[in-house]
């Protein structure tokens, strides 16, 4: 009707006592959707004023097939949202276009948006959510169980790269950031330095407190002390904030002569910081990096770094998306991929 605004999915689900993700699959599969499901649905639909029935055209729950208003996407082409806690971070461009060659592989589209999820900031996105039809999410930031569960509850999500390993019920694809950490460190001790130092991130982020474990092990199964002050961590991943650091920690008394940092912005301000200190990298001091973005091979020296399958992160954290939102009742997937330690000068 004109000048009458018309109901959104979020109403429909709100009305049928489902989620959105189930609306979505009504609208655009109704046949992989259970009848009664299906009939909940169509009453909300029906009531709401949402759909135009056609009049000869039958599904296969026998009911007639839903023919929504013009501007509502195809049922072939899914909008779903992949988010970031920033978009200043290069490390998320591969796992972005990873992502995205995999929804356009099966004929769907992509959004992105940077929501550091919180209680705060999770009304924004279940806003974002109701706007653009979003049929699952991509979730790449630390996120507290709750809010996972919330949005679990709403519709499929699958964490990427970053994720919450006590929230079994949602999916997700990452790495073995212990396993990653350790094997870095114990090449940096088996290069005959042992005075480690680690510039890590804050340990709100599940990634920085796994890397810090590996760390840990590498040390301890050599039988090297933990020195306090050589465990750094910087709130953000900032390359201003890590020279800071860095530079703090080569001006103490008793300095490290191996730095293993949580990233290759950190690495290269580490080698900055060095040079500014008057060490030699890596004749003074070795520098290991993590994730193999393109800093670590346009920094001089280069950097030895831990290199993570970003663009196969995003891909598979994808399909993974769109076959829970395809198929409800599938099994949660929680996959670790291959990293590999790739040797530079800085070493």
């Amino acid at each position: 009707m004109e000048g009458k605004k018309l109901p959104t999915v979020y109403d429909i689900a709100k009305k049928a006592g489902v989620s959105v993700a189930t609306v979505s699959r009504v609208i655009n599969h109704p046949d992989i959707v259970k009848r009664p499901t299906y009939q909940k649905v169509l009453d909300a639909m029906n009531t709401l004023g949402y759909q135009k029935l056609a009049s000869s055209e039958n599904n296969v729950h026998g009911h007639r097939s839903i023919h929504t208003y013009e501007n509502h996407k195809s049922r072939e082409n899914l909008l779903f949202l992949i988010n970031m806690p920033s978009n200043n971070n290069p490390f998320y461009g591969d796992i972005i276009e990873g992502a995205q060659s995999a929804a356009r592989r099966h004929g769907h589209f992509l959004l992105s948006s940077c929501l550091n999820l919180n209680d705060f900031s999770i009304d924004s996105l279940f806003l974002l959510v109701n706007n653009h039809h979003i049929s699952g999410i991509i979730n790449t930031t630390d996120t507290p169980y709750h809010l996972l569960m919330r949005i679990q509850n709403t519709m499929p999500i699958v964490q990427c790269s970053e994720y919450n390993e006590t929230c079994t019920s949602v999916s997700y694809v990452s790495i073995d950031d212990i396993e990653a950490s350790r094997k870095a460190v114990e090449y940096a001790i088996s290069t005959g330095h042992k005075k480690v130092a680690i510039l890590n991130s804050t340990y709100r982020f599940h990634y920085a407190d796994r890397r810090k474990t590996g760390y840990a092990l590498a040390l301890l199964g050599a039988g090297l002390e933990i020195v306090p002050e050589w465990v750094i961590q910087i709130p953000d991943v900032d390359f201003s904030m890590a020279y800071s650091a860095a530079s703090k920690l080569f001006a103490l008394p008793n300095p490290p002569d191996a730095v293993f940092t949580i990233s290759d912005i950190f690495a290269a301000a580490t080698i900055k910081a060095a040079a500014a200190a008057g060490l030699r990298v890596p004749q003074d001091v070795i520098v290991i990096g993590f994730d193999n973005i393109n800093v670590s091979i346009t920094t001089t020296p280069s950097i030895t770094t831990v290199g993570q399958p970003r663009y196969q992160l995003g891909y598979t954290a994808f399909e993974i998306l769109l076959n829970e939102t395809m198929n409800p009742n599938t099994p949660k997937q929680q996959i670790l991929l291959d990293t590999e330690l790739i040797i530079r000068e800085s070493t």
